[in-house]
């Protein structure tokens, strides 16, 4: 690992496993039970490294049961994310890099650029980024 890197485990959500049969034709090459598996290796990893881990799993399980909501509300087609499930990880590595990592906190951290409304025009804002990424 490089010195100075910061490293969270996230854990796969849990598969719509009716949803994503279908969607596709044939077998599923992917299940529920066999993403729970992984997940668990995921969160075992991370107790035996001593790293953060996000368990997207555990959050999104207990977040459409509390709610009475399928996981299909999290899934576009039953294995990938969707607006609610990117909104979901969004909120959880925000939480586990505010508590794990406070110096990397968006909220404390400078900008680097001037915000869009500090520009003219989009000339001025386009020559800024041109000389910035010539000189890195």
């Amino acid at each position: 690992m490089v010195a100075g890197a910061r490293v969270l485990l996230v854990t796969p959500p849990p598969v719509a496993d009716r949803l994503y049969e279908s969607l596709f034709e044939g077998p599923a090459d992917r299940c529920c039970e066999g993403t729970r598996l992984y997940a668990d290796a995921v969160r075992t990893l991370a107790e035996e490294l001593r790293i953060p881990c996000v368990d997207l799993w555990t959050a999104m399980e207990t977040t459409a049961t509390s709610t009475n909501t399928p996981l299909d509300s999290f899934l576009w087609d039953g294995l990938h994310l969707n607006a609610n499930g990117n909104d979901l990880l969004f909120n959880l590595l925000l939480q586990a890099i505010k508590s794990n990592y406070p110096e990397l906190n968006p909220d404390s951290m400078p900008f680097v650029v001037p915000g869009h409304l500090d520009f003219a025009n989009l000339d001025e804002l386009t020559h800024m980024l041109a000389h910035s990424t010539k000189s890195q």
